[in-house]
């Protein structure tokens, strides 16, 4: 093959990888020129150490160098990225491969049947770009990050393998396109069934960690109802009290202040018990328990009605956790003389399903906002630290949804809407 067509097919494939890149992480978006000279540059480097056996591992070592110093993402991101768009790169080049010798058994791999190969790859790249598929498995991989890699390098072995063979002997793997597409296919759903099965049994565990966790708050709250009920004979009696004021002036006045006690003491209550799924009333009376407890003022507000969020119970149970927490250590570190408050606001407005969290307090200052929701970023200083609105970034965008920041009247808000 000649090095112009080399040349052509490299700049083919490394399309179809930033063309993936671009759904897979947000960092590859626009960015063209960039693009072109890394395309560029990668495809003369393949044209140049074509006459080596492994020059396609040079190949992808480069891809990560190359991307890594002109678009400024972390290799671990890279990797990732690079990984799964190798497959699915792969994968359609192989089941092109195969078709293309089901109708030309007596052909040769040449520069048309890889240039045509490459456009169908393109095609479906692009394809695959404008679904969801991507963004489902980085979420994926981002909750199990762990489980993924063992998957990942298992499949990824038998793919340099057959790379290996393909650059050495493209004829081998022509004539016999069937047993490795075969051999490939096999391994690669043995590794995926592995793969969700495990995320199965993880996803389980975490729901009935939350459910083991949130059962003792459960029961408070029961409890504490039937104290409130075991106490309205002793409210009455007080309330019946003050009625034989002889002032009647005061007697009204003192009902009445009487009266406003009581219900605000149990209007959150009485709200929290409304709420029909357990877990969502557990983790509020948690926190609520939590926030008294240091006292800040906790107020629940229902906008129309509580819906059913797009979640599961341990990822509501992660937003709801880890916003209130924040809130609570952000009136905890603020030594202002605002008055401790925390809201949290549940229900349905304009179409979409709302969960926002206030506290009081001097808002803070971020020269840029978007850090605020990066891995390891956080205000507080200690080992662990910056997880938890990462954490919450990742759980809304698995479900599409926007979590957006705002500071106002000494308040700072989050707000999440599905």
């Amino acid at each position: 093959m000649r090095w112009y067509e080399t040349f052509i097919l490299s700049c083919m494939e490394i399309c179809c990888l930033f063309i993936l890149w671009d759904r897979i992480d947000d960092r590859f978006k626009g960015k063209y020129l960039y693009k072109f000279i890394s395309t560029i540059f990668l495809a003369l480097l393949s044209v140049i150490t074509i006459n080596h056996n492994i020059n396609f591992i040079f190949i992808y070592l480069a891809i990560l160098v190359v991307t890594k110093i002109m678009f400024k993402v972390p290799f671990s991101s890279i990797f990732f990225s690079f990984i799964i768009s190798f497959m699915i790169i792969i994968g359609v080049q192989m089941s092109g491969t195969y078709i293309f010798t089901l109708f030309y058994k007596s052909m040769n791999y040449s520069f048309p049947v890889g240039l045509i190969i490459n456009m169908v790859t393109i095609i479906i790249c692009m394809i695959i770009r404008n679904t969801n598929v991507l963004e489902k498995i980085r979420n994926r991989v981002n909750k199990f990050n762990n489980i993924f890699v063992i998957v990942l390098f298992n499949i990824v072995f038998v793919a340099v393998a057959f790379l290996y063979v393909w650059e050495n002997n493209k004829d081998i793997v022509w004539n016999y396109s069937f047993v490795w597409l075969f051999a490939v296919a096999c391994w690669t759903i043995i590794n995926f069934y592995i793969l969700f099965q495990t995320i199965k049994i993880k996803e389980q565990e975490e729901k009935l960690y939350i459910h083991e966790r949130y059962v003792p708050f459960l029961t408070e709250l029961v409890e504490e109802a039937r104290r409130k009920q075991h106490d309205y004979a002793n409210h009455l009696n007080a309330i019946y009290g003050l009625t034989e004021l002889d002032d009647s002036n005061l007697c009204k006045k003192e009902i009445r202040k009487y009266l406003k006690g009581l219900i605000r003491d149990f209007k959150t209550l009485d709200k929290i018990l409304a709420i029909r799924e357990s877990v969502l009333s557990a983790i509020i009376y948690s926190k609520r328990a939590l926030a008294e407890s240091q006292n800040i003022s906790f107020k629940l507000e229902i906008i129309n009605q509580i819906p059913h969020y797009p979640v599961e119970d341990y990822e509501l149970v992660e937003i709801l956790g880890n916003l209130l927490d924040n809130a609570i250590e952000a009136i905890n570190l603020n030594n202002t003389e605002f008055a401790k408050e925390v809201i949290l606001t549940l229900g349905e407005e304009e179409e979409k399903k709302v969960i926002e969290v206030k506290n009081s307090g001097e808002p803070f200052e971020l020269k840029n906002i978007e850090t605020l929701f990066e891995k390891g970023f956080s205000t507080k200083k200690g080992k662990h630290r910056g997880y938890g609105l990462y954490n919450v970034k990742k759980v809304v965008n698995k479900y599409n949804g926007t979590i957006e920041l705002s500071l106002a009247d000494n308040y700072t808000i989050f707000r999440v809407l599905f």
